[in-house]
Formats: structure tokens, C-alpha cells, sequence
């Protein structure tokens, strides 16, 4: 008869991914934004919409 298989050696626990520790960068600056809202349905152009648009692009810059 031959030996009996030797029990598989204990694998060590994986290691639990390490919890998100905020970085001194990310502290000092804002997290990202999240994408901007879709464009509302285009329209007649409306020189409210047109300033808006100037206003959220001058912004973003």
C-alpha cells in the first residue's frame, strides 16, 4: 500500500485589501468631482442660455 498523501501545509489567510487611507494630497485638495450633469435638450438659443454656458465654462477652466 502506498503512504498516505501528507495533508496540504497550511496556506496563510490572504491578507484583507488595506482600508483607503486618505493620502495628505487627496486631504489638501478636493476628491475629484464626479462627471458633470448631461447638457439640458438644446434649445432655442437664449441669451440666458448662452451666458450659462460662458459662466459654467469660464468656471471650469
Amino acid at each position: 500500500l502506498p503512504p498516505p498523501p501528507l495533508p496540504p501545509p497550511p496556506q496563510p489567510l490572504p491578507l484583507p485589501p488595506p482600508p483607503s487611507i486618505p493620502t495628505p494630497s487627496s486631504l489638501s485638495s478636493p476628491p475629484p468631482s464626479p462627471l458633470p450633469p448631461p447638457p439640458p435638450p438644446l434649445m432655442k438659443p437664449t441669451t440666458k442660455n448662452i451666458h450659462y454656458h460662458q459662466k459654467s465654462t469660464r468656471n471650469s477652466s
